[in-house]
């Protein structure tokens, strides 16, 4: 989050000081706060008030907290490789590809932890595969040159940029849309973005647009 941050302008964020309420009037498009340091312009009312149950769940749970809310502009487009090498990385990306009962090292296989994931543009190849003595002891499948398997726990690790792989790789993507919005906490204040919706998503589904963080 901290990266999505450091992209956005600086104008967008704007803090409100511990102790400070803000006031939301949604129906009326009304925003009001008693921190003399805070003015707000019509964008930012518009998206506060688009937003209205949430900012007032993070002002009414953290009053002893600054707030830092960050505005994203209309056609915001961020993302970031979620493969950092970490067990809790490798966690996330497996539950995207093979379903949310994945786990690291687990054999446990059912409808949402598959063993295997397919995907080919083609009529995909499908043949028995014999032993010595003619006997068949296993399954052969290809896919054309565009397509790809994939067996659990295995990730996407892409040889290179043309590796048609690459289009599977989970990534975290940020985009604008008016009525999402994200909050945490970090270093004793709530960051609050609004105007943020927050994916998983293959690489692949990205817009051409988006920047790399």
């Amino acid at each position: 989050m901290t990266k999505l941050t450091e992209n956005l302008p600086k104008e967008s964020m704007t803090t409100i000081r511990a102790g400070y309420t803000l006031d939301v009037d949604n129906k009326q498009r009304k925003v009001k706060t008693n921190d003399s340091n805070v003015l707000f312009s019509q964008q930012e009312i518009d998206l506060i008030s688009a937003n209205a149950s949430s900012v007032q769940t993070v002002f009414k749970n953290n009053p002893g907290l600054d707030k830092e809310l960050y505005f994203l502009p209309r056609g915001f487009s961020v993302w970031l490789d979620m493969l950092d090498g970490t067990e809790e990385s490798k966690q996330i990306a497996g539950m995207t590809i093979y379903g949310l009962d994945f786990k690291l090292n687990s054999t446990n296989y059912g409808p949402e932890n598959v063993q295997c994931l397919i995907q080919t543009n083609e009529v995909l190849d499908v043949e028995f595969h014999t032993s010595q003595e003619d006997e068949p002891n296993g399954i052969k499948i290809s896919t054309d040159k565009r397509g790809h398997i994939l067996f659990n726990p295995n990730l996407p690790a892409p040889k290179n940029a043309e590796d048609p792989i690459l289009q599977y790789r989970p990534v975290i993507y940020a985009r604008f849309t008016e009525e999402e919005n994200f909050s945490y906490t970090k270093k004793g204040k709530v960051i609050l973005l609004l105007g943020c919706r927050i994916l998983i998503m293959p690489y692949g589904k990205l817009s051409g647009t988006s920047i790399a963080l």
